[in-house]
């Protein structure tokens, strides 16, 4: 009895995995919005949708105007990443701003889904260091190589 009980459940729940991955591939900016269990993983789905960067940019500012908690049914996003956080940007970062180089993140087709997050999160980081927002909040600080603060 327990054999068939454990064949049943391992039946479901692999039919239940087929149908999320084929359901995944079919993700709408609603989907996005109302399927998610955080702001984070909204945002990744966004990433994920099959549209032009405009819209997965308007999708990413629904997730942040988003009360997750009503929510009641909830699927886990696991998103395909290639170059991961320590991934060669320098593509995206050849541009001239911020704006241009987060642009190129959200529309290029040569990056896994996964990945625009990554490649966002490199375009802050190389335009935050020189940006006058820095200045503003920090000074004109800079570490030296020992990691101590170096006043400008």
């Amino acid at each position: 009895m327990k054999k068939l009980t454990f064949i049943i459940v391992a039946t479901i729940l692999s039919i239940n995995s087929y149908q999320l991955n084929a359901f995944a591939e079919k993700l709408s900016f609603k989907d996005c919005t109302t399927l998610t269990s955080n702001e984070s993983q909204c945002k990744d789905c966004c990433d994920c949708l099959d549209v032009d960067a405009a819209t997965r940019r308007q999708c990413r500012q629904a997730c942040t105007a988003t009360d997750f908690r009503l929510n009641s049914r909830t699927m886990a996003m696991k998103v395909p990443s290639i170059l991961g956080p320590d991934g060669d940007y320098s593509v995206a970062l050849k541009a001239t701003t911020e704006q241009a180089c987060k642009e190129y993140c959200d529309g290029s087709d040569e990056l896994a889904c996964g990945d625009r997050r990554y490649c966002r999160d490199a375009c802050n980081a190389a335009y935050f260091k020189n940006s006058p927002e820095r200045k503003h909040r920090f000074g004109s600080f800079d570490r030296n190589h020992d990691g101590f603060l170096d006043i400008n």
